[in-house]
């Protein structure tokens, strides 16, 4: 697009609106959770195929984030053997490869970069979510969101 502009004689800018966008803050967590139900729902475009691959990362995410602590509790406290204490430094490296993008990233937002240590909360939520708008297309009842019924 930025050669076709040049060829033409003009210039493109691609500008950051942080201080323009603003949203209405949620007041409950169900209230986060059925807004990314809605957004699952559309932007997958209600496909099922789209929506399993979905539901695959962050289940997979979510049971990684699960062996990280249990292989972690068992390491530090002595009771596992070496296969164990693998597992550990394997899942380690995959909540590394998961939280850092995410706290260098709500840094350069302007968040505490702390925050991206929930990271593996948040995909537990988000595996919810996408099993649930799973559930909801396979049994097609649509997604309300607002008063509005999305089919």
């Amino acid at each position: 697009l930025s050669k076709l502009l040049k060829a033409g004689g003009r210039r493109l800018l691609v500008l950051r609106a942080r201080e323009m966008v603003h949203t209405k803050p949620f007041d409950r967590l169900g209230d986060v959770c059925r807004f990314w139900q809605r957004t699952f729902y559309g932007a997958l475009e209600r496909s099922i195929p789209k929506v399993v691959r979905l539901v695959t990362n962050y289940v997979a995410l979510s049971v990684l984030s699960a062996l990280f602590v249990v292989s972690g509790i068992a390491c530090l406290t002595g009771a596992a053997r070496l296969p164990v204490c693998l597992l550990f430094a394997v899942t380690a490296l995959v909540m590394a490869a998961v939280i850092i993008p995410s706290a260098v990233i709500i840094h350069q937002e302007r968040g505490h970069w702390a925050y991206g240590l929930t990271m593996p909360v948040g995909v537990l939520i988000a595996a919810w979510v996408a099993v649930s708008t799973l559930i909801r297309i396979l049994s097609n009842e649509g997604i309300r969101w607002r008063g509005s019924l999305y089919k």
